[in-house]
């Protein structure tokens, strides 16, 4: 089992990996069984099973069984942090063996550690709410590992600074962003300050329903948005991420900022 991440932990029901590769993906897989037995995992939203030969439609009992399993977990969905083995019947994932656990915070490391995320946020109004369109220049360098959390939903956070906070940052290309503190709607005002975490949050509200949730301080206001939430199969290469992760303050928007955010190539 070492073969798949650097670091394997066994002694429970199935082998976790707990520390992924650095290069070449953080997880490697072996061959393949055979043409009809495939090694893979879910999507965002357990929606297809990809593997290293295609994206696969799963059949309806199967997406029924992961769905009970989610409504019985809601905490810890299997689909969200497994490698499976899977029948291919008829062109439609038939059945999946579990194969390997993946410690959240190794997907998290995988799909953001290191990375830096640019884009807008909104401002606040003249009553003190905040708009919902995103028009402010930001940009947050994440750490290079996510923190072992155990209060924290998956175990792990990934903490990140806000670098125009408070002053202006010059971008690779020559131009400037200016420091947020330099605005008379600067966004970052009581709870929202520079430093921020990254949680990723499976079946938030109902099965399959994956966030990925910006935390602006512990136990404090989060945002959420699903486009940037990394399945198994983003660990694995096989499912990218969306484009931009369109953020907005959970349960009472206009409380706090709505981000749209890009991120950098993985390095």
């Amino acid at each position: 089992m070492s073969a798949y991440c650097s670091k394997v932990v066994t002694g429970g029901p199935i082998p976790e990996c707990t520390v992924g590769f650095r290069s070449g993906g953080a997880i490697h897989l072996p061959p393949d069984p055979s043409t009809s037995v495939q090694l893979g995992a879910f999507t965002s939203g357990a929606s297809r099973f990809v593997t290293r030969h295609g994206s696969f439609a799963l059949n309806d009992s199967l997406r029924s069984a992961l769905k009970s399993e989610a409504d019985q977990h809601p905490a810890n969905p299997p689909y969200a942090n497994l490698v499976y083995s899977a029948t291919i019947t008829g062109g439609k994932v038939a059945a999946v063996r579990r194969v390997l656990k993946v410690a959240t915070r190794v997907i998290i490391n995988a799909a953001f550690g290191g990375r830096t995320l640019q884009g807008k946020i909104s401002t606040t109004t003249g009553s003190g709410d905040y708009g919902s369109t995103p028009t402010l220049p930001i940009q947050i360098k994440l750490a290079q590992a996510a923190n072992i959390v155990k209060d924290s939903v998956g175990g792990a956070e990934l903490v990140g600074t806000i670098t125009n906070a408070k002053k202006p940052v010059r971008l690779p290309g020559g131009s400037t962003l200016p420091a947020l503190s330099s605005s008379s709607h600067n966004p970052l005002t009581g709870p929202y300050t520079e430093h921020i975490a990254l949680l990723r949050f499976p079946s938030m509200h109902a099965a399959f329903a994956d966030q990925m949730v910006l935390s602006w301080a512990p136990g404090g206001p989060t945002g959420m948005g699903p486009e940037f939430f990394p399945s198994v199969g983003t660990v694995l290469g096989l499912d990218p991420l969306g484009k931009t992760w369109n953020i907005v303050l959970h349960g009472v928007p206009w409380r706090g900022p709505s981000l749209s955010l890009s991120a950098s190539t993985p390095s």
